[in-house]
């Protein structure tokens, strides 16, 4: 960083101001003119937000490990139906992973939308699984979680139109998971088929819509992301 009360330089070519004290432009080596101001370059320091949000992390996962140890242990103890504890603490580890995963700099759109959701279908079932597992959690809540991302993808091609072809990887990823229903239904835990059915059908559309219309910029994505 350049001290304080040092003169700035000027790229006349590039039309840039150069803080760091060099004589020749970094960009089409022309020599510099003085800028004539005594202006201070300044960088934020990124990393002091990174570490008070690594912390609060820190804070309430030890939070929720200590809560849910006091919960098991005084079900246990006082012998009360530990299925809601179960529920209470699936429930509470969910919500820390949503505000972990929207709380994170570098974390994208996708992973945004896709870890709460691929989170809350796991619970669902969860909780399904210990209130009787009566199917509506792999019958609805699975398929239709499939059919809110692809839906997602859709908004998100239509907004960033230029650069489309960059999502067909999570279309793929989607038709894996489409499998995922699909195969529930042939071990017949599925009892309501045609929903998930259908979210499988949706995946596969989308991605051969996109790569129809997309055109030679889809497969040319295609092919570079498969090194093809």
């Amino acid at each position: 960083m350049r001290p304080t009360g040092c003169i700035m330089n000027k790229c006349t070519h590039c039309n840039v101001k150069i803080y760091d004290d060099i004589e020749y432009c970094p960009l089409c080596r022309g020599v510099l003119e003085e800028d004539g101001s005594h202006n201070l370059a300044t960088y934020p320091n990124v990393f002091a937000r990174r570490r008070a949000f690594s912390l609060i992390k820190r804070i309430l996962s030890f939070v929720w490990v200590a809560a849910t140890a006091l919960a098991v242990f005084f079900a246990l103890y006082f012998k009360y139906d530990i299925t809601w504890t179960y529920i209470g603490a699936a429930s509470s580890l969910y919500a820390l992973i949503v505000v972990c995963t929207m709380t994170k700099l570098d974390a994208g759109p996708i992973s945004k939308i896709a870890v709460p959701v691929i989170g809350g279908v796991a619970l669902v079932v969860l909780v399904d699984h210990f209130t009787g597992f009566h199917r509506w959690s792999v019958n609805f809540v699975l398929p239709g979680a499939i059919f809110a991302i692809n839906i997602f993808l859709i908004i998100l091609m239509i907004i960033n139109n230029q650069n489309f072809q960059s999502y067909m990887v999570f279309e793929i990823l989607m038709i894996l998971v489409g499998i995922i229903p699909l195969v529930l239904v042939g071990l017949r835990v599925v009892s309501f088929p045609l929903v998930s059915e259908l979210a499988f059908l949706s995946s596969v559309i989308l991605f051969l819509g996109t790569l129809i219309i997309g055109g030679r910029s889809a497969v040319t994505e295609m092919k570079r992301r498969f090194h093809v």
